[in-house]
């Protein structure tokens, strides 16, 4: 599947809501560069927002709230109802970027 857009930072992508608080997760598009050396990850909680070109979204992130801290993919659906729900899901995730020059 092909990237059609990046959202803009802070904002946040359909459905991907915090259903307890009502707020929406938003994106901050930030990528670390790798450093093997570092102990820390590449993305942000907030994570890399875009849309898809079937239209549906994804906010790949960085969660701190397993026990395990790793990435995930948030992937929202039409109709894009809030959280964790059919159609939408959320998957674990390796994540790695590098710069290409």
């Amino acid at each position: 599947m092909k990237i059609a857009s990046l959202l803009p930072a802070g904002a946040a992508i359909p459905g991907n809501i915090d259903t307890i608080t009502g707020q929406p997760y938003l994106g901050d598009n930030l990528i670390r560069p790798q450093d093997p050396g570092a102990d820390r990850p590449q993305l942000t909680v907030g994570g890399i927002n875009f849309s898809l070109n079937d239209g549906s979204f994804t906010n790949l992130f960085y969660a701190t709230y397993p026990p395990t801290p790793s990435y995930y993919d948030f992937h929202s659906v039409a109709p894009f109802p809030d959280g964790v729900v059919s159609p939408n899901t959320e998957t674990f995730i390796g994540f790695t970027a590098e710069i290409v020059s």
